[in-house]
Protein backbone atom coordinates (compact mmCIF):
# COMPACT_ATOMS: atom_id res chain seq x y z
CA UNK A 1 0.00 0.00 0.00
CA UNK A 2 1.37 3.42 -0.99
CA UNK A 3 0.92 6.60 1.06
CA UNK A 4 1.41 10.04 -0.47
CA UNK A 5 1.46 13.22 1.63
CA UNK A 6 0.63 16.11 -0.66
CA UNK A 7 0.65 19.15 1.62
CA UNK A 8 -1.89 21.92 0.99
CA UNK A 9 -3.52 21.87 -2.46
CA UNK A 10 -6.65 23.16 -4.16
CA UNK A 11 -9.69 20.91 -4.11
CA UNK A 12 -9.89 20.73 -7.90
CA UNK A 13 -6.30 19.54 -8.17
CA UNK A 14 -6.88 16.86 -5.53
CA UNK A 15 -10.02 15.71 -7.33
CA UNK A 16 -8.15 15.33 -10.61
CA UNK A 17 -5.49 13.30 -8.84
CA UNK A 18 -8.12 11.11 -7.24
CA UNK A 19 -9.86 10.35 -10.51
CA UNK A 20 -6.55 9.51 -12.18
CA UNK A 21 -5.63 7.16 -9.32
CA UNK A 22 -9.11 5.60 -9.34
CA UNK A 23 -8.93 4.74 -13.04
CA UNK A 24 -5.44 3.32 -12.65
CA UNK A 25 -6.49 1.27 -9.62
CA UNK A 26 -9.53 -0.12 -11.47
CA UNK A 27 -7.34 -1.58 -14.21
CA UNK A 28 -4.65 -2.69 -11.76
CA UNK A 29 -1.87 -0.32 -12.86
CA UNK A 30 -1.30 0.75 -9.22
CA UNK A 31 -1.83 -0.79 -5.82
CA UNK A 32 -4.00 0.64 -3.05
CA UNK A 33 -2.94 4.25 -2.40
CA UNK A 34 -3.71 6.72 0.36
CA UNK A 35 -3.55 10.45 -0.37
CA UNK A 36 -3.18 12.75 2.66
CA UNK A 37 -3.42 16.52 2.38
CA UNK A 38 -4.95 19.81 3.44
CA UNK A 39 -7.25 21.87 1.24
CA UNK A 40 -7.45 25.55 0.58
CA UNK A 41 -10.81 26.81 1.98
CA UNK A 42 -13.76 25.29 0.10
CA UNK A 43 -17.37 24.23 0.67
CA UNK A 44 -18.38 20.91 -0.86
CA UNK A 45 -21.86 19.48 -1.33
CA UNK A 46 -22.44 15.73 -1.34
CA UNK A 47 -25.13 13.74 -3.11
CA UNK A 48 -27.62 14.04 -0.22
CA UNK A 49 -27.60 17.84 -0.05
CA UNK A 50 -31.18 19.21 -0.34
CA UNK A 51 -32.04 20.71 -3.74
CA UNK A 52 -28.63 19.72 -5.06
CA UNK A 53 -29.79 19.45 -8.67
CA UNK A 54 -31.26 22.97 -8.64
CA UNK A 55 -27.99 24.41 -7.39
CA UNK A 56 -26.00 22.53 -10.00
CA UNK A 57 -28.32 23.66 -12.79
CA UNK A 58 -28.05 27.26 -11.60
CA UNK A 59 -24.28 27.12 -12.04
CA UNK A 60 -23.63 28.50 -8.56
CA UNK A 61 -19.88 28.38 -7.86
CA UNK A 62 -19.52 30.11 -4.49
CA UNK A 63 -21.09 29.84 -1.05
CA UNK A 64 -20.93 32.77 1.37
CA UNK A 65 -17.54 33.80 0.03
CA UNK A 66 -16.07 30.31 -0.28
CA UNK A 67 -15.53 28.38 -3.54
CA UNK A 68 -18.31 25.81 -3.98
CA UNK A 69 -17.77 22.30 -5.35
CA UNK A 70 -20.32 19.59 -6.11
CA UNK A 71 -18.95 16.25 -5.01
CA UNK A 72 -19.70 12.61 -5.86
CA UNK A 73 -19.30 11.59 -2.21
CA UNK A 74 -22.17 10.69 0.08
CA UNK A 75 -23.47 13.08 2.73
CA UNK A 76 -24.51 16.73 2.60
CA UNK A 77 -22.41 19.89 3.03
CA UNK A 78 -19.00 20.22 4.61
CA UNK A 79 -16.07 22.63 4.78
CA UNK A 80 -12.39 21.96 4.13
CA UNK A 81 -9.52 24.28 4.98
CA UNK A 82 -5.95 24.46 6.28
CA UNK A 83 -5.55 22.86 9.69
CA UNK A 84 -7.82 19.98 8.72
CA UNK A 85 -6.29 16.64 7.69
CA UNK A 86 -8.04 15.18 4.66
CA UNK A 87 -7.37 11.58 3.68
CA UNK A 88 -8.45 10.01 0.39
CA UNK A 89 -7.93 6.23 0.24
CA UNK A 90 -7.96 4.86 -3.30
CA UNK A 91 -8.73 1.31 -2.30
CA UNK A 92 -9.98 -1.75 -4.18
CA UNK A 93 -12.80 -3.17 -2.07
CA UNK A 94 -13.68 -6.78 -1.83
CA UNK A 95 -17.30 -7.84 -1.61
CA UNK A 96 -17.07 -9.05 1.98
CA UNK A 97 -16.07 -5.63 3.36
CA UNK A 98 -18.11 -3.38 1.07
CA UNK A 99 -18.62 0.40 1.29
CA UNK A 100 -20.40 0.40 4.66
CA UNK A 101 -17.70 -1.78 6.20
CA UNK A 102 -15.05 0.53 4.81
CA UNK A 103 -16.71 3.52 6.46
CA UNK A 104 -16.41 1.65 9.77
CA UNK A 105 -12.69 1.20 9.03
CA UNK A 106 -12.29 4.96 8.53
CA UNK A 107 -14.20 5.72 11.73
CA UNK A 108 -12.13 3.29 13.79
CA UNK A 109 -8.84 4.66 12.47
CA UNK A 110 -9.85 8.17 13.57
CA UNK A 111 -10.96 6.91 16.98
CA UNK A 112 -7.64 5.12 17.45
CA UNK A 113 -5.72 8.23 16.40
CA UNK A 114 -7.58 10.43 18.88
CA UNK A 115 -6.96 7.89 21.66
CA UNK A 116 -3.26 8.77 21.32
CA UNK A 117 -4.24 12.23 22.55
CA UNK A 118 -6.23 10.92 25.51
CA UNK A 119 -9.61 11.35 23.84
CA UNK A 120 -12.42 8.81 23.99
CA UNK A 121 -14.04 9.36 20.61
CA UNK A 122 -17.15 7.54 19.43
CA UNK A 123 -19.56 7.05 16.56
CA UNK A 124 -23.32 7.46 16.29
CA UNK A 125 -25.58 5.04 14.49
CA UNK A 126 -27.61 7.88 12.96
CA UNK A 127 -24.68 10.16 12.07
CA UNK A 128 -21.64 9.07 10.06
CA UNK A 129 -18.41 10.55 11.35
CA UNK A 130 -16.55 10.68 14.65
CA UNK A 131 -17.66 12.48 17.80
CA UNK A 132 -16.17 13.54 21.13
CA UNK A 133 -17.41 15.07 24.39
CA UNK A 134 -16.33 18.65 25.09
CA UNK A 135 -15.59 20.07 28.54
CA UNK A 136 -19.31 20.55 29.07
CA UNK A 137 -20.07 16.92 28.16
CA UNK A 138 -21.76 17.97 24.94
CA UNK A 139 -21.46 15.84 21.83
CA UNK A 140 -19.21 17.55 19.27
CA UNK A 141 -18.19 16.41 15.81
CA UNK A 142 -14.45 16.32 15.15
CA UNK A 143 -14.29 14.32 11.91
CA UNK A 144 -16.46 13.95 8.83
CA UNK A 145 -16.62 10.99 6.47
CA UNK A 146 -17.99 10.71 2.95
CA UNK A 147 -16.92 8.25 0.29
CA UNK A 148 -17.68 7.41 -3.31
CA UNK A 149 -17.12 4.07 -5.02
CA UNK A 150 -16.46 3.43 -8.71
CA UNK A 151 -16.20 -0.18 -9.89
CA UNK A 152 -15.39 -1.23 -6.30
CA UNK A 153 -12.63 1.37 -5.90
CA UNK A 154 -13.11 3.94 -3.15
CA UNK A 155 -12.34 7.63 -3.32
CA UNK A 156 -13.02 10.71 -1.20
CA UNK A 157 -12.72 9.72 2.47
CA UNK A 158 -12.28 11.51 5.82
CA UNK A 159 -11.56 14.95 7.23
CA UNK A 160 -10.21 15.41 10.77
CA UNK A 161 -10.38 18.88 12.33
CA UNK A 162 -7.06 19.58 14.03
CA UNK A 163 -6.73 23.37 14.08
CA UNK A 164 -8.88 24.64 11.25
CA UNK A 165 -10.95 27.84 11.05
CA UNK A 166 -14.36 26.63 12.19
CA UNK A 167 -15.95 29.75 10.70
CA UNK A 168 -16.08 27.82 7.45
CA UNK A 169 -18.70 25.52 8.98
CA UNK A 170 -20.80 28.48 10.15
CA UNK A 171 -22.00 29.22 6.61
CA UNK A 172 -23.48 25.74 6.15
CA UNK A 173 -25.25 23.05 8.14
CA UNK A 174 -22.39 20.52 8.20
CA UNK A 175 -23.90 17.14 7.36
CA UNK A 176 -27.25 18.57 8.38
CA UNK A 177 -26.17 19.68 11.88
CA UNK A 178 -25.95 23.08 13.57
CA UNK A 179 -22.50 24.53 12.79
CA UNK A 180 -21.72 24.84 16.52
CA UNK A 181 -21.41 21.05 16.70
CA UNK A 182 -17.97 21.13 15.02
CA UNK A 183 -14.78 21.18 17.10
CA UNK A 184 -11.00 21.01 16.69
CA UNK A 185 -8.52 18.64 18.29
CA UNK A 186 -6.60 21.61 19.73
CA UNK A 187 -9.71 22.59 21.70
CA UNK A 188 -9.82 19.24 23.47
CA UNK A 189 -6.28 18.38 24.53
CA UNK A 190 -4.83 19.46 27.89
CA UNK A 191 -3.63 23.04 28.07
CA UNK A 192 0.01 23.39 27.10
CA UNK A 193 0.23 20.26 24.97
CA UNK A 194 1.57 21.13 21.57
CA UNK A 195 -0.37 19.69 18.64
CA UNK A 196 1.75 19.20 15.55
CA UNK A 197 -0.10 18.66 12.27
CA UNK A 198 2.54 16.37 10.83
CA UNK A 199 2.49 14.23 13.97
CA UNK A 200 -1.30 13.91 13.89
CA UNK A 201 -1.16 13.08 10.19
CA UNK A 202 1.44 10.37 10.77
CA UNK A 203 -0.54 8.79 13.60
CA UNK A 204 -3.77 8.89 11.61
CA UNK A 205 -2.16 7.29 8.55
CA UNK A 206 -0.55 4.57 10.68
CA UNK A 207 -3.89 3.77 12.31
CA UNK A 208 -5.67 3.75 8.96
CA UNK A 209 -3.17 1.40 7.34
CA UNK A 210 -3.39 -0.91 10.37
CA UNK A 211 -7.21 -0.98 10.19
CA UNK A 212 -7.19 -1.67 6.45
CA UNK A 213 -4.73 -4.51 6.93
CA UNK A 214 -6.83 -5.92 9.78
CA UNK A 215 -9.95 -5.78 7.60
CA UNK A 216 -8.09 -7.61 4.80
CA UNK A 217 -7.08 -10.38 7.21
CA UNK A 218 -10.67 -10.67 8.46
CA UNK A 219 -11.90 -11.00 4.86
CA UNK A 220 -9.61 -13.93 4.26
CA UNK A 221 -10.78 -15.86 7.34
Amino acid sequence: MDTQRLGTIEYAEAHMLQMDFVERRIVGDIKDTILSLEHEPVVTLGKKFPNLRKLQESGQKSWEGYPLVYSERGGEATFHGPGQIVVYPILKLRQKLGPSGFIRVLEKSIINCLAEYGLCAFTKAEATGVWVKDSGSRDRKIASIGIAVRKWVTYHGLALNVDTDLHGFSVIEPCGFNPSVMINLVDLVPSGRNINMMEVESILLDKLVAEIQSARVAEEN
